[in-house]
């Protein structure tokens, strides 16, 4: 359990203590568990950080899902794709104006989805975002064990100078 979720328990038993109903009442709105309500606020705390306003929605577990309103502003590009190897990049804005960049990559030996979410780091901008995502896979193929793989680097690269040239429109 992280500090902050240890900070939101501690909370919850003052407010016990102290019988402060209107705070025990919110706090319990997002579960009658510890150590989900304490993820459950911080989850939510970091979604209201990112600008968002709505109330939160709860899977059939209990926990707060709100993966269907990033999907919805969320834009996908597709880098590379041949055969099972691809490189997708995802960027979403959230209300707030910032931005978050994710990335699903599968390589010959390797592979990983870190798609957009309330906790990846926020950029002020979308190019920011995009090259952030870019050099993150870039990376990723650089570290490959398998030199076959090495190709996608020209192409991700390709994509990062492109990136950086002013548009002519």
């Amino acid at each position: 359990m992280s500090e902050k979720e240890e900070n939101i328990i501690a909370k919850f038993k003052e407010a016990l203590a102290k019988g402060d109903v209107p705070t025990i009442r919110y706090m319990l709105s997002f579960t009658e568990r510890y150590d989900q309500m304490a993820r459950n606020i911080k989850a939510y705390e970091q979604y209201l950080a990112c600008g968002y306003t709505d109330k939160p929605s709860f899977d059939a577990y209990g926990w707060i899902d709100n993966d269907k309103v990033l999907e919805k502003a969320k834009e996908s590009e597709s880098i590379f794709q041949e055969d099972r190897f691809e490189l997708i990049v995802e960027l979403c804005q959230f209300p707030n104006g910032k931005w978050v960049s994710g990335i699903k990559i599968n390589l010959s030996e390797s592979g990983h989805y870190g798609g957009v979410s309330i906790w990846n780091t926020q950029y002020p901008n979308r190019h920011s975002a995009y090259m952030a995502a870019l050099k993150s896979a870039l990376a990723d193929v650089q570290h490959s064990s398998c030199k076959s793989d090495f190709k996608y680097i020209k192409i991700i690269k390709q994509k990062m100078v492109a990136a950086l040239e002013p548009s002519l429109f």
